[in-house]
């Protein structure tokens, strides 16, 4: 017997058990559950990047609003529970082992009906959307873990439907052009829908703009908003609410910004009482680990886990914006899974040195002396060299290298947790 009570049977689940994406385990486990999510409110956010940002920050929005708020994350950067959480607290153990245990014959029920073993994601999007009816939220923001159409958060039909924005990643998956990858992302889009975008490539916008009129769904598209690169993160402007300040850096945040404020119109409309007070501590007060994060002031270490080519573009942007001076070295870890020839190319500055290193899992990430491989083809005059993550985390809190430099850390999300050991540790 299986047992599927407890975090480590979770640990052991596979993303992808190899069968065609479908909806079916989701819609079995729904119809077994007495259909959880027909009974909440929801946000849906998608995006090939900023989804998690735009999460975040309608999530502390509606918090601040008064509202008992779900948000649905992934990945986790330390600890699984950060997937699932309420105004801000995570499910305990003791409420996933819980839930996990009800869970379990349902589970067997469906692998032994369709001869296929549940998926990690399955598990958790059911998980959550229990956790959040027995709670009593009043809505959630759901963050999608890949695509959109086949994804297991597509169960949902949400007040609003949101797409961040459109761009190559995933493509083994999703489809080699940018039509193909946002007719996956649009696949949240239901009838009668409201739905708010970013700016959209041309391409990909047309995909968008097909859906909304075949299920007659209202869209908005936000274009750029004003703002102002400060500190502490930016200063975004809106015709309504006028200036407000975002405690996320970077020039995407404006955007991500202009994209929660229209998302809260959409949510006034269909009656929720926001007022414009929620909407200024809620971005003043949103934090979103991992993202152009400074790790340790001295020596400054900024961790940005930017892993595919829209990421990087704008990790240099926010390089330009907050540190436009002094030498950088940037510690590098890239997934096998990823295009990292790509990557490098758009990763790859004059006057920059480069540690590459193999992550913290040589079964899944490229090997260091691979990456100073590629980098040297790219652009042989370059200063690289391989090393191990953390020896060379240590070095550099120590003082040995890197010294009177700013280093960032980038390429990955799943190395999160090594640079957090690192500094905090005595």
């Amino acid at each position: 017997m299986k047992v599927k009570r407890d975090l480590s049977w979770l640990g052991s689940l596979s993303l992808s058990t190899g069968k065609r994406p479908t909806l079916t385990a989701m819609e079995f486990l729904m119809e077994r559950l007495g259909h959880p999510e027909r009974q909440m409110r929801f946000v849906h956010v998608a995006g090939t990047n900023g989804k998690g940002s735009v999460t975040e920050m309608m999530a502390k929005i509606l918090e601040k609003a008064g509202y008992k708020t779900g948000k649905f994350l992934s990945p986790h950067l330390i600890r699984f529970n950060e997937r699932i959480q309420i105004n801000g607290q995570e499910i305990t153990d003791g409420e996933i082992e819980e839930i996990l245990t009800e869970l379990e014959p349902v589970i067997d029920e469906y692998e032994a009906k369709f001869g296929v073993d549940i998926t990690l994601f399955e598990i958790e999007t059911t998980m959550a959307l229990m956790y959040y009816l027995r709670k009593k939220c009043d809505i959630v923001v759901l963050e999608v873990g890949l695509g959109g159409k086949f994804d297991c958060t597509n169960i949902v039909v949400a007040d609003v439907s949101i797409i961040v924005s459109i761009g190559y990643d995933h493509m083994n998956i999703l489809g080699e052009s940018l039509a193909e990858i946002a007719a996956q992302k649009a696949g949240i889009i239901k009838a009668g829908g409201k739905v708010v975008s970013g700016k959209l490539p041309e391409e990909a916008e047309e995909v968008v703009r097909a859906r909304c009129e075949e299920v007659g769904a209202e869209w908005r598209e936000v274009g750029v908003c004003k703002y102002e690169i400060i500190a502490s993160g930016v200063r975004a402007s809106d015709k309504e609410l006028g200036e407000i300040e975002v405690s996320l850096k970077g020039r995407k945040q404006a955007e991500n910004a202009a994209i929660c404020f229209e998302t809260v119109r959409f949510l006034r409309e269909a009656g929720l009482e926001i007022g414009n007070d929620a909407v200024r501590e809620g971005m003043s007060g949103v934090v979103h680990r991992g993202r152009f994060e400074m790790m340790c002031r001295e020596p400054i270490v900024v961790f940005d886990g930017a892993h595919n080519l829209p990421a990087v573009e704008n990790f240099w942007e926010n390089v330009q914006d907050y540190y436009p001076e002094g030498e950088k070295v940037l510690v590098v870890s890239i997934l096998k899974k990823k295009d990292c020839r790509g990557i490098l190319r758009v990763l790859l500055r004059e006057g920059v040195e480069y540690v590459f290193t193999t992550g913290n899992d040589s079964e899944i990430y490229t090997a260091g002396e691979e990456l100073v491989k590629l980098a040297k083809e790219i652009k042989p005059e370059g200063r690289y060299r391989a090393a191990d993550l953390r020896e060379v985390l240590g070095k550099i809190k120590a003082g040995k290298e890197a010294k009177g430099k700013t280093v960032f850390v980038v390429g990955s999300f799943y190395v999160y947790g090594d640079v957090v050991e690192v500094f905090s540790a005595e």
